[in-house]
């Protein structure tokens, strides 16, 4: 029993009970972004959110986000590893612009798993005029 109490303390000792470190993540997109309310998130989280605008834009245009708390991505992405960076898709860019786009930000976090947040689709509109009166 004693040499089992011994084995107990050198393991709790050497950090092998200690909770792991909080999962570091980083958001990239729009106003969708900011609904999940990643100030409540669990873990070490941030973000940078500009409201209305598509990936390609945020990239060539950090500056001035439309929520004040983002950290902004250039400073983010260059100053810490993140585990995982999730990225937001929007209208007004095509897949090729991007694929690009994310591909820069993949570059500067290779260790991360980068999650597509892909908000909802337009819904297709009914061609009026086909419609038989």
């Amino acid at each position: 029993m004693r040499s089992f109490a011994i084995l107990v303390l050198a393991t709790s000792a050497n950090g092998l009970t200690q909770e792991p470190p909080a999962t570091r993540c980083y958001l990239i997109g729009n106003s969708l972004t900011w609904d999940t309310v990643p100030p409540l998130l669990s873990g070490d989280v941030q973000w940078h959110v500009d409201c209305g605008v598509h990936l390609p834009f945020i990239h060539a245009n950090p500056e001035k986000p439309c929520v004040k708390e983002s950290t902004l991505w250039p400073t983010a992405l260059r100053d810490r590893q993140y585990d995982v960076v999730s990225v937001q898709p929007h209208y007004g860019s095509t897949l090729a612009q991007d694929v690009e786009t994310i591909s820069a930000w993949m570059k500067l976090q290779p260790k991360a798993v980068f999650v597509i947040h892909s908000g909802w689709a337009w819904h297709a509109q009914p061609d009026l005029n086909s419609r038989q009166r």
